[in-house]
């Protein structure tokens, strides 16, 4: 019985042995095997990222809808709620990175936040105007105070390979006091705003005639004294760029976020940056004003150009 549980024994540590002379080479092969299948693992993993996050459109507007968070609590911290919130999906600067404008108004208040998706096409990151990290005071990407979705066209042209648009911004401090200025703005390097020229007017009745006083000026306080000059200053800005077809931005409203996946698709497929629709911006300031203050058909009234403003200006 001893005897054969010695050639047991010794069988075994042959077996044994003869296992051990072989481990390294088949753990190695094994081994391998396994960092092959991670590999290939690990690159599936990221051709899948890449995938998910490419210059795609339906890939950018899915980053979009997954940012409704991030925009909903980075721009209502700068403007505190405005009920009247509208946002447009575009690509201004046609660099193949959709942008999506978020804009609101409140009376004559009015807040525009601009975001673009990032180089890589995985977020969204907010674009700074004339490098301030606010955002633009100016009402000029608004959609309107009845919050109703709707497509707005803009006059567009290009200089030295970039994209510039025509924004009027009108507002109204009660009857009285009008404001319409034009801006240009661009896409290249965040946004470029750039103040073309204004009307400012003040009326106030008197008797049986409406006087209002009118302030024309452009760009660093220049003022003209009549409205040939300030016209001519106006359509002479854009001497030196080629004007381009108009483009259509589709506004919609900022609801909840179940509906926004949809407002962005609906949004984007509207989007025109090559348009024939003609545009309404006339840089007639009589063709608004006239509106208002001869609204009741028998108010005589007449406009006075003032050639600076009133001390009490600010």
């Amino acid at each position: 019985m001893k005897k054969k549980i010695a050639v047991f024994m010794a069988a075994g540590m042959l077996l044994t042995a003869a296992s051990c002379s072989k481990a390294p080479e088949e753990t190695q092969k094994e081994t391998q095997k396994e960092t092959t299948a991670t590999t290939i693992a690990q690159s599936e993993e990221s051709s899948s990222a890449k995938e998910e996050y490419s210059s795609d459109v339906d890939s950018q507007m899915k980053v979009i809808a997954k940012s409704y968070d991030f925009i909903k609590s980075d721009y209502f911290a700068y403007t505190e709620g405005y009920p009247d919130t509208s946002f447009a999906v575009t690509d201004l600067n046609h660099n193949g990175r959709l942008e999506i404008i978020v804009s609101s108004t409140q009376s004559s208040l009015s807040n525009t936040f601009f975001y673009e998706i990032s180089e890589d096409y995985s977020s969204l990151e907010r674009l700074r105007v004339n490098g301030d990290d606010k955002p633009d005071a100016a009402g000029d990407f608004i959609m309107s105070t009845s919050n109703e979705d709707h497509t707005v066209s803009y006059d567009c042209y290009m200089k030295d390979g970039e994209y510039y648009y025509l924004l009027e911004d009108v507002a109204s401090l009660g009857w009285s006091y009008k404001f319409i200025m034009y801006y240009s703005y661009s896409f290249g390097n965040g946004v470029s705003k750039d103040f073309i020229g204004g009307v400012e007017c003040s009326a106030e009745r008197q008797e049986e005639k409406t006087i209002v006083n009118t302030w024309l000026y452009g760009p660093s306080g220049t003022f003209f004294e009549s409205d040939e000059a300030y016209l001519n200053h106006l359509n002479s800005f854009w001497n030196d760029y080629e004007r381009l077809d108009a483009c259509d931005v589709r506004w919609m409203r900022f609801a909840d976020d179940t509906n926004f996946p949809e407002a962005i698709a609906e949004s984007y497929d509207a989007f025109s940056p090559n348009s024939m629709t003609q545009t309404s911006i006339t840089y007639d300031y009589h063709y608004f004003l006239d509106r208002i203050y001869g609204e009741d058909g028998n108010t005589e009234f007449e406009y006075v150009i003032k050639d600076s403003l009133p001390e009490n200006a600010d």
